[in-house]
């Protein structure tokens, strides 16, 4: 199951109609079918990706005595543990549905049946008067929600389900500051003032009386090894359609491509500019010594034109993020070939792998600073000229006497479901592909919570990974120096996307909605020799005003 919704009314009034509308903005989450149940209060609907059971219709699980019900959204890889765990019978090498233990989970230890799942989901249960909403650990799986104007609580897996069937909604003034301060929108804002999303570890349960809200405990088993995570990656490829991965030549995808298994589908972006580096060479050595099945996705002129406004559009909310087309065309095209993809997604927040970190922590006694300008895409000054009114200071990253603690909270709270996974999920769901994070496991969990995180910060980056998969890597890969997954985006600006930049910017009513100054922003996009900090303010007002074009019907002008 990969889209979910629903509607808590207080009138008991069955909501079907509006319940099929949120699911029809979502079907590319879910094209292989939709179900539904009204049952008092609430009103649950699923649109569903077959990926476990696929010759079972879709339908909203139910326990026995059929008055909780379930829908579900994402993969909860130790069900088969769990089913031995609920003393379930249970058949060698018979296929079963991970959804089917979170009713009878959640039927013997109640909401603290989350603590248990070791996967990706959002979940919700309807049980008799009350709805309950739960995330995963990290934030993979979205949950959006908004209590509507006569009162109903709404939610949904996508920010378009709800834009769906409300009115128009303003901008809300923390939600762009948390964009132009830290390239994204921090959980539980959202750009619209009224509608909120989940982060990791959350709780919402829904009755007639109001909404509370809740954050469970992670529990652990601290391990000294990767071992066990290291045979745990055959569990992203227990299901029963193709599962795929993305490669990009650098250590964290190497590793997933050498342990998942020979004859596997894998694609690598390759772009017609040449001064970014070309790393399919390093994919190719994986993927040859792997036996896997190699796919370059070319990324030239006309495909980046024609797909910017789509990538946009499945962002849902602005995201500074200059691979969000790069992950949009790899997942476009691993769908002609997989229902699913592995991503090393996680590897660099988990193990503080990020070289703009090693640079804030040798800056002794400015670190935290320091890390604040690297996250940054627009500075001060370029800030205060830009813009007719100073936005608000949302202020995430608090003073501390441990900043390297400080910075790896901030990089697991905020960045890791609020940047790196919201664009992940979004550029794969578009494309009808599910996209998995072997490295934001349990198994990686416990290892963490085995080792300090002094030991964890090594120079060279992830040493522990590097040392630990050294025997199944080729040496061109253990050899490579730590390069972040980019893009030719400032060749962009100046050439493919040039036209349309302009076009956006020359657009009065759209710098309006932001205060930003029209002239001032002429003025930069024409400056004859831009730095790159002009190139990274061009970049995100870009993003941040066709978000705001793409969108329109849905903004309070």
């Amino acid at each position: 199951m990969c889209g979910i919704a629903g509607i808590f009314d207080t009138t008991k009034c069955d909501n079907k109609r509006l319940v099929k509308r949120m699911l029809r903005t979502m079907k590319h989450r879910g094209p292989d079918g939709w179900a539904y149940k009204h049952n008092d209060f609430v009103s649950l609907g699923l649109v569903r990706l077959s990926m476990n059971s696929i010759k079972t219709p879709t339908h909203v699980h139910a326990n026995t005595k059929n008055d909780i019900f379930c829908v579900f959204n994402g993969e909860i890889y130790n069900h088969l543990d769990l089913r031995k765990k609920l003393e379930l019978n249970t058949v060698s090498g018979k296929k079963y549905n991970d959804a089917d233990i979170i009713i009878p989970m959640y039927e013997k230890y109640g909401k603290d049946f989350v603590k248990y799942l070791d996967g990706m989901f959002s979940i919700a249960i309807m049980d008799k008067d009350r709805l309950l909403l739960f995330s995963d650990k990290f934030g993979i799986k979205p949950i959006y929600y908004s209590i509507l104007s006569n009162g109903n609580f709404v939610f949904s897996s996508e920010l378009k389900a709800i834009l769906s069937i409300t009115k128009k909604h303003r901008i809300s003034a923390k939600g762009l500051s948390s964009f132009l301060q830290y390239r994204f929108v921090a959980h539980p804002l959202t750009i619209f003032e009224d509608i909120f999303k989940f982060g990791p570890c959350q709780i919402l349960e829904i009755t007639a009386k109001g909404v509370k809200k809740y954050n469970y405990k992670i529990i652990c088993s601290p391990a000294k090894t990767l071992s066990k995570w290291g045979k745990s990656i055959a569990n992203y490829d227990s299901s029963e359609v193709k599962i795929g991965a993305f490669l990009s030549g650098g250590l964290d995808s190497s590793i997933l491509c050498s342990l998942f298994g020979d004859k596997k589908h894998v694609f690598t972006i390759k772009y017609d500019i040449n001064r970014v580096i070309n790393e399919t060479d390093f994919a190719a050595s994986v993927a040859h010594k792997n036996n896997l099945i190699h796919h370059i996705v070319n990324a030239n002129k006309q495909i980046i034109k024609n797909n910017f406004d789509k990538t946009i559009l499945a962002l849902e909310e602005p995201l500074y993020s200059t691979v969000a087309l790069s992950t949009y065309l790899l997942a476009k095209s691993a769908k002609k070939y997989v229902k699913g993809i592995i991503s090393g997604d996680g590897a660099d927040e988990m193990f503080i792998g990020y070289n703009y970190i090693r640079t804030a922590m040798n800056n002794v006694g400015s670190e935290l600073q320091t890390y604040k300008q690297q996250i940054s895409w627009l500075p001060r000054d370029t800030q205060k000229r830009l813009f007719n009114r100073k936005p608000k200071n949302l202020n995430l990253i608090k003073t501390s006497d441990n900043p390297l603690q400080t910075i790896a909270d901030f990089e697991r709270k905020y960045r890791l479901p609020d940047y790196h996974l919201f664009r992940l999920d979004k550029m794969t769901m578009a494309n009808s592909v599910e996209g998995r994070v072997p490295y934001l496991s349990q198994e990686i969990i416990n290892y963490l919570s085995g080792h300090s995180l002094r030991k964890i910060y090594t120079n060279p980056p992830k040493q522990q990974l590097a040392k630990t998969f050294s025997n199944i890597l080729p040496a061109n890969i253990l050899n490579r120096k730590k390069q972040p997954f980019t893009a030719p985006w400032v060749d962009w600006i100046d050439g493919y996307l040039h036209k349309d930049i302009m076009r956006t910017f020359n657009n009065k009513s759209l710098c309006d909605l932001f205060d930003v100054s029209q002239p001032e922003l002429l003025n930069l996009i024409n400056k004859p020799l831009k730095q790159y900090s002009d190139y990274t303010a061009i970049w995100g007002l870009y993003v941040l005003l066709k978000w705001a074009k793409i969108y329109k019907k849905y903004i309070v002008f």
